[in-house]
């Protein structure tokens, strides 16, 4: 993996270590920043496959962000902002969604971890992804655990503004 591809992945929350419930900042590079008034004509896509790890209590589920639980099922949306965009004034804002339903049969928790950078209301950059993860206890009595699995999905971010 290229260190380009790298930084955007982890400036989207993937492959970070999660230990609050706020994330801090995520980082834009440089190139997807939009100024007012100026709008991307163009995007890159890839393809992402990361790892992950999420870990289910009674209450919620630590992963990417911290989920509210509500029986089987998740959800954790966030919005914060990030810093500035290129032009110094406009606000970088991040939306993450975080959800999905955990199965104490399989021993599994699967849902979506998507991610949208904005610029003013203009896209940058976004994550479109879903995940599987397996608990790692052997013998398990219950859903509460560590979890490891994969996240797969897009990453597309501007290139180019006009």
């Amino acid at each position: 993996m290229n260190e380009r591809k790298r930084k955007l992945i982890k400036g989207l929350g993937m492959g970070a270590v999660w230990t609050s419930p706020v994330v801090s900042a995520i980082a834009l590079p440089a190139h997807a920043m939009t100024s007012a008034g100026r709008t991307c004509s163009a995007f890159e896509t890839e393809s992402i496959e990361q790892p992950i790890s999420i870990t289910v209590t009674d209450d919620d589920v630590r992963g990417p962000l911290i989920a509210t639980r509500n029986g089987q099922t998740f959800q954790g949306v966030l919005e914060n902002t990030a810093g500035l965009c290129a032009d110094g004034i406009t606000p970088l804002v991040s939306v993450i969604e975080f959800s999905g339903t955990i199965d104490a049969v399989r021993g599994t928790v699967s849902g979506v971890f998507d991610t949208r950078q904005f610029c003013g209301t203009e896209l940058a950059c976004e994550q479109i992804a879903t995940f599987t993860a397996m608990q790692t206890s052997m013998g398990r009595i219950s859903d509460v655990g560590d979890y490891e699995g994969r996240v797969t999905g897009t990453l597309r971010c501007c290139v180019d503004l006009i």
